[in-house]
Order: structure tokens, then sequence, then C-alpha cells
């Protein structure tokens, strides 16, 4: 039987229909919430937003009237500034890292004086006899602030130590200013945004004390010539806090990242491989694991002068108690 025209429009009216119809039911069966410029609630969103409405609700107050909803209100906002506040504020394990930091610093500086000062005795005490005359003239210049021309006096050799901490002074006296502008203005690229952090103090000697003293042991130098070595090798650097800087970032138990390495014969399985220090700062060097070897014991029968080569978050967790 032949189709006309009229059959033809009227099943296709009957299809529109029965499309529009599908897609009506389509659109009823979405729900509450699934609709246009409507969005499902979490979990989270939903007990957060009960947990609200729970600390909303009025109170007894001190003197047994019931809050009205201002009230309610007003002590909740005053409750979240307060657990603001609260939460600004170092926790106690925070402030005991904070101020073992600065114990370790004071002990480092009291211990470089020291270093110094034994050189400078040693060195005295080498001296041929009849020369407490010379040693009077130093005082003298001492005193005033006046030295002598090498022709009002004889030259004298100093010590490795004194050469060296002699030459990092002058570094700093004659690179200083220049320095501290280089160091503001990395701290304004957003590489180096946290330069200032990175780059203390601290970090620096706990980078300087790692490598030195595995550079002492390789080569039998004395510990404090090498760890004045390293350091001026470094603030001789064009860019010494941009060296440091990344070498911090790689290296220091605070920064260091776990690196990935695949096992033997194992495809696509990796382990995590803590990143070992350096192997080089201007030609001083040695592999060392920065956070591998050290208990409490180890730490309980370092005498007091070598407490210096522990790494600081080993020896954070030694005086919470924590390290095994």
């Amino acid at each position: 039987m032949a189709i006309t025209p009229a059959a033809e429009s009227l099943e296709t009216d009957e299809a529109t229909l029965a499309l529009e119809g599908l897609k009506e039911g389509e659109d009823k069966g979405k729900g509450k919430g699934e609709g246009e410029g409507e969005k499902v609630k979490t979990e989270e969103e939903l007990a957060a937003e009960a947990a609200l409405a729970e600390r909303l609700t009025p109170i007894a107050k001190e003197d047994g009237s019931m809050e009205n909803e201002d009230e309610a209100k007003t002590r909740v906002e005053a409750e979240d500034v307060a657990a603001a506040e609260a939460a600004k504020k170092p926790t106690e394990v925070e402030k005991l890292t904070a101020e073992t930091k600065d114990l370790r610093q004071i002990l480092r500086t009291s211990k470089r004086d020291q270093v110094q000062m034994k050189a400078k005795i040693e060195r005295l005490e080498k001296r041929p006899a009849g020369t407490a005359e010379k040693e009077g003239e130093e005082e003298e210049e001492e005193e005033t602030g006046e030295k002598k021309t090498p022709k009002e006096k004889e030259e004298e050799p100093l010590s490795r130590v004194e050469e060296l901490q002699g030459a990092i002074s002058t570094v700093g006296k004659e690179r200083g200013a220049s320095l501290d502008i280089l160091l503001a203005t990395m701290e304004t690229s957003g590489a180096y945004k946290d330069i200032t952090e990175v780059c203390s103090r601290g970090n620096f000697d706990d980078i300087f004390e790692t490598i030195a003293t595995e550079a002492s042991k390789e080569s039998g130098k004395d510990f404090d010539e090498t760890l004045l070595e390293v350091e001026l090798s470094v603030w001789a650097k064009d860019n010494p806090y941009r060296y440091m800087y990344d070498l911090i970032k790689k290296y220091h138990p605070t920064y260091a990242k776990e690196e990935e390495i695949a096992k033997p014969g194992e495809k696509g399985k990796k382990e995590p491989v803590i990143a070992k220090a350096p192997g080089s700062i201007a030609d001083k060097g040695g592999d060392s694991d920065l956070k591998a070897g050290w208990t409490a014991k180890k730490i309980d029968d370092l005498p007091e002068e070598d407490l210096h080569t522990v790494p600081q978050d080993v020896y954070d967790k030694y005086m919470r108690g924590e390290l095994s």
C-alpha cells in the first residue's frame, strides 16, 4: 500500500510528539537539585551547613536569658575570629623547634669564635722568645684601631684558619652591599620568592658542615679549615645565593624530595630514594645521605663540639624524643 503525503505528514507529526514526550519525561526524571542552575551538595557541604546551624542555635546567656538570632550570630563570628587567631600562633613543638635552631646557631657562632681564638693562640705560642714587644704592639693596634705599616713592624704569617676567616670577612666588606641588593632583587622574582627563608644562615651552615664533614674525612684535613674553605668558595661565586638556593632545595632535609627509581628487574615499579648530598662544592665533596644513620644513642655519644654535624631535622626529632 502506498503512503500518501497526508499519511506521511501524520506519521512525522506523531514521531515529533513522541520525541518531545520522551524528552519531557527525561527532564522530569532528573530529580530535585539536578535541574539547570541547581547544584548537588556534597556530604561535606551538608555536614558543614548542619554544624553551622547547630552553632547558630541560641543558647542561654550568663543572666539566664536566651540569645536572639543576632546575638547567636555575633557569638559564632567571635568564636571564628578567636579560632583564626589561635591558628596563627605557633604550637609548642614549633616553639621548641625555633628555640633549638636559635641555640644551634648560637653554638655555631661561639664555636667559630673559639676556633679563631685557638688558631691565634697556637700561632702566638709558636713565636720565638723575645717577641713580647710585638704582642704589645698588636694589643695597642686593637685598642687604637691604628695599624702600623710594614716598615714599622715585621710582617708575621697568619695561620690557615685566620687567613680563611680574614678572606671571608673581606668578601663581606667588599661585596656585602651588592649581595644584599642581589638577594632583594631575587626575592621579587617568582622563582625565588622564598629565597630569604631558604637561604637562611642556618641552612647555609647545614650544607657547609655536611660537605666539610665528608671532605675532611676523605682528605684527612682539619675540619675547621675545610669548613672555612667550603664557605669561602661559595661566597666567592658571582651569585652565591642562587647557587646555594638550588643546592639547599635539592639536598637539605627540609626541602629535599624523594626521588623514585625502578628496582632492577621490575618494570614500572618504583621505590623512594632520598636525595643525597652534593658530590662537590668547589672541589670539596663526598657522597653522604643527609638523613641516614642517626640514632638517639649516636647523638648522645657525640661530644658537644660535634653536635653541629647532626642535620637539623634529625636533631629536632632527637630533642622531641622521636628519634629511635
